[in-house]
């Protein structure tokens, strides 16, 4: 299910991977000034939060606080958060990249040994009991 929605939200220009977790931003703002979206509200936030994103987050986010009838200033917080969270993005990045090198680096002068027996071992341990 997950699949063809993220292949429709591509097919429609959404980019899913940033787009359609951000409306989370405005459970967390909800709880934040004490006004929690009750759960019968979520389908409708979802559904709601899916079509408005279809014009940008930028412009969906304060929709949806009016909607949810969360304050505007928390539009802020979101806006001051993102550049926060840009920075340990690129720091994830940087570190993704850096350990993907060193691997490869090793892989390719031989240099790396897979031992099955230990990995499948490992794995067995990890399985719950029956």
């Amino acid at each position: 299910m997950m699949f063809l929605i993220w292949k429709f939200c591509n097919a429609c220009g959404i980019r899913p991977r940033r787009s359609l977790l951000q409306p989370i931003a405005l459970l967390f703002a909800g709880w934040f000034v004490g006004k929690s979206v009750a759960l019968s509200d979520y389908p409708g936030f979802a559904v709601l939060g899916l079509f408005t994103l279809f014009g940008g987050v930028d412009l969906a986010l304060p929709f949806l606080l009016d909607q949810m009838q969360i304050p505007s200033d928390m539009y802020q917080l979101y806006v001051v958060t993102g550049v926060v969270n840009s920075w340990f993005a690129t720091l994830l990045a940087v570190m993704n990249l850096f350990s993907f090198t060193l691997v490869a680096a090793c892989a390719a002068t031989a240099t790396v040994r897979i031992n099955w027996a230990r990995i499948l071992s490992f794995g067995c341990r990890r399985l719950p009991a029956p």
